[in-house]
């Protein structure tokens, strides 16, 4: 279906929010790139995008206008013979449309430029350390080699160029610099029975002359307690100092930002996060406040905050997070999560002419908040986009982005009119690595109306999951009155139960053929945002006890009784528990057989089956679907608190970077030990 191609795509905020901050995106256009994007995109005072990445292992710039209509894609560098994709890239623009590009390609020949800083590749390269302008024609004003590799880049209003990235050495440093050398390690001993330490890996930061031809400032950057830093990010100030920011190579460490003169002399300030986390963007507002934006466990949050916390069950995952800072990064001025049940990474944050904050990244949480969203989740792992207030209270926009195959965001940014352009692609792998096609699509913004849909989840799990023929749903929003209509592909469909915040309703078991519907909400002559979602055969969830889709699960143990951490089940005993969304089934005598049988699965072990009948649950009107399977015994032992996992075969699609989704992580049965 054509709705399922998008990717990546710019919103227009030229609609005026409302008093409460709400607006209510919708998609527009979409644009596919080709290519694989690699760095955040960015744009010129005119609204054009510009997205950089690999095409063949060449380095690409493609420049669109605010229509979506490609203005120039601009190929460098010949396509290397092997690892034909081992090409990364980062750009910057200017008001003008010049563009600044910096990476890396696999190809050891790279078009350079007479008068340029680096004319000869660097002998500890194995392809080629680049930076370049291209001129707004998309014509190359100046190319360079560059002594090691970039993986950020910005440029002040006169035009010169800032680097930053991370290095085991081999970086020209220049006089004065706040660290010319890299730190010391422990000696090598030829007894040793351990290998030799690995050279420590540090950040740097370097500028540019704006004409590429000299080297104005580099130095090291690293703390005394941080010889395993990558740098990913940077952000210019106003009065020209200079934001670095990221983490440890892998989850484990704190993540730091750093504040550096312009001259790369001093280090006028830096902050840690107490967290095991990675800071993968950093932006300043116009009064000098730092926002940084990652991927982590252990973020702390503030008061106030938006998400102070997550599902119990993905207390141990990675969640998306963003900080914000004072401009001396003294003080964390508030923090906010931002995620599901599973794992989230925010890779961009920019702030909106409104100094509000708009945030990108991605998600394999089908419990992500989402507020006025244009789409429900079709992937395992897709894309989200979310603007929050600059104080990282309230939740202005939230929707996932993606189709049903693997999609990675790039990254977002606001242009000088007041819209955000975001960019990201569909990945395949290779055996070169993964590729993919880059997109670019325009949604615009409109004010929040009267009546908003935010969610739409399994009435047992609680989670965003696909919609399937006879499953119980809970539609959540705002301003829903007595007479709202929930509707379903524009027809009204009945309600169990309705708030002025929450509906709940079972959808019909005629779908139809479809993959996807729509659902809006109507009250009082106004309709809501209509959201569409994926459809699926079967789309199980398990009850809880209190309902929220995790915890102790709502299971009842051979006896009949409910089973809990006082009264647990026996290894080796049948209990039963309550299913929601297990799509249509026929009735045999008492048992009741689905077109697609679910499996259950404890702590991970296959529980075999017994059968399934109809049996009335506490709360629910309908007569609920009830699975029986036996806990597993032998040789697996579960714990006296199991997870209990269910799914279903036409929800898993195996295809590449998806993993098999369980209904709820975080449902538990209590077993005797």
């Amino acid at each position: 279906m054509q709705y399922l191609q998008l990717a990546a795509f710019a919103i227009a905020l030229t609609a005026p929010i409302l008093a409460d901050g709400g607006v209510t995106p919708a998609l527009t256009w979409f644009q596919p790139i080709g290519g694989t994007a690699t760095g955040q995109p960015d744009v010129d005072a005119q609204g054009n995008l510009y997205i950089t990445g690999n095409v063949g292992g060449q380095v690409f710039v493609a420049k669109l206008d605010p229509a979506g209509n490609t203005l120039y894609k601009k190929i460098l560098g010949a396509a290397p013979v092997y690892f034909p994709r081992e090409t990364r890239a980062a750009l910057a623009v200017r008001a003008d449309g010049s563009v600044y590009v910096t990476g890396y390609i696999a190809s050891p020949n790279f078009p350079l430029t007479a008068g340029a800083y680096l004319t000869t590749q660097p002998s500890n390269s194995t392809g080629s350390n680049f930076v370049f302008k291209l001129n707004p024609d998309g014509s190359l004003a100046w190319s360079t080699y560059f002594p090691v590799i970039a993986g950020a880049i910005a440029v002040d209003a006169a035009g010169s160029v800032y680097l930053a990235g991370s290095t085991y050495g081999g970086l020209p440093t220049t006089a004065g610099a706040y660290q010319s050398e890299l730190p010391s390690r422990a000696p090598c001993s030829v007894f040793s029975i351990t290998p030799c330490p690995q050279p420590p890996i540090v950040g740097f930061f370097s500028k540019l002359k704006a004409d590429g031809s000299a080297l104005l400032a580099s130095t090291y950057t690293y703390l005394s307690h941080s010889y395993n830093t990558y740098v990913g990010a940077i952000a210019l100030a106003a009065n020209g100092n200079v934001y670095l920011a990221g983490g440890p190579p892998q989850h484990g460490s704190p993540a730091e930002v750093m504040l550096m003169s312009p001259d790369g002399t001093a280090l006028l300030g830096s902050s840690t996060l107490p967290c095991s986390c990675s800071i993968s963007s950093v932006a300043v507002n116009a009064g000098g406040d730092v926002y940084v934006a990652g991927g982590g466990t252990g973020v702390p949050t503030t008061s106030g905050s938006f998400q102070s916390s997550v599902f119990p069950s993905g207390g141990l995952s990675q969640k998306a997070f963003v900080v914000k800072l004072d401009s001396a990064l003294s003080a964390i001025e508030a923090a906010t999560l931002l995620g599901g049940e599973s794992v989230d990474e925010a890779v961009s944050v920019a702030i909106d002419p409104a100094g509000n904050v708009l945030v990108a990244g991605n998600t394999s949480s089908k419990g992500f908040p989402t507020r006025a969203p244009f789409q429900s989740s079709f992937s395992s792992a897709t894309g989200f986009v979310a603007e929050l207030d600059s104080g990282l209270s309230t939740l202005l926009f939230s929707t996932f982005v993606g189709d049903e195959r693997y999609f990675v965001v790039a990254g977002a940014r606001p242009d000088r009119h007041g819209n955000i352009l975001l960019s990201g692609m569909i990945v395949f792998p290779n055996n070169f690595g993964p590729s993919g096609i880059s997109y670019a699509n325009q949604i615009s913004l409109s004010p929040a109306p009267a009546v908003r849909l935010d969610s739409i989840q399994n009435a047992a799990n609680q989670l965003a999951v696909a919609l399937s023929p006879g499953e119980r749903i809970t539609v959540t929003g705002s301003g829903f009155g007595v007479d709202a209509e929930l509707l379903l592909n524009g027809a009204p469909i009945p309600l169990q139960s309705q708030t002025s915040s929450r509906l709940t309703a079972v959808v019909p078991s005629n779908l139809g053929d479809s993959n996807v519907a729509s659902l809006a909400v109507s009250s009082g002559g106004a309709t809501s945002n209509a959201v569409v979602a994926p459809v699926a055969a079967a789309s199980p969830g398990i009850y809880s006890v209190d309902g929220s889709g995790y915890g102790q699960g709502y299971i009842l143990n051979s006896d009949g009784t409910l089973n809990s951490p006082s009264n647990p089940a026996a290894k080796g005993s049948v209990i039963t528990m309550f299913v929601n969304g297990v799509g249509n089934f026929t009735l045999d005598g008492i048992y009741a057989v689905v077109a697609q049988p679910v499996a259950v699965f404890i702590d991970g072990v296959y529980a075999y089956g017994v059968a399934a009948t109809l049996q009335p649950l506490p709360g629910v009107p309908e007569i609920t679907y009830a699975l029986s399977v036996y806990v597993p015994s032998q040789p697996y032992i579960p714990r006296a608190t199991s997870s209990v996992l269910l799914v279903s075969a036409p929800v898993l699609k195996l295809k590449p970077y998806d993993w098999t989704a369980p209904t709820q992580p975080g449902l538990t049965l209590s077993v005797k030990q």
